[in-house]
């Protein structure tokens, strides 16, 4: 998916400026959970007819861990998969969410 105004923004700074209008206009929130690829066209971000978009939302009992497709893996050593990603373990204390 791509912004369509031609100036590249990164995936975080999208997804936190979609969560942000999420948390702010409840019918944009309503709009986003029902027909995500649609709410995202709205907001100028190209979402191909072929790809399905899915929008789920966390609760204070429900945690959701969202895992990317994985890269093909002739491309990439484990080692430099590793410092992608951090290169170490992750702590999620899911008590203090």
């Amino acid at each position: 998916m791509t912004r369509e105004t031609g100036q590249p923004r990164s995936n975080l700074a999208q997804h936190a400026q979609l969560v942000a209008q999420a948390w702010l206009d409840p019918a944009f929130r309503a709009r986003l959970l029902a027909s995500p690829a649609t709410a995202l066209r709205e907001q100028g971000i190209a979402v191909p007819a072929s790809v399905e978009v899915r929008v789920v939302e966390d609760t204070d009992r429900v945690v959701y861990v969202h895992l990317p497709a994985q890269p093909a893996t002739d491309v990439f050593t484990m080692e430099q998969l590793a410092q992608v990603v951090g290169g170490g373990k992750v702590k999620i204390d899911f008590a203090e969410l």
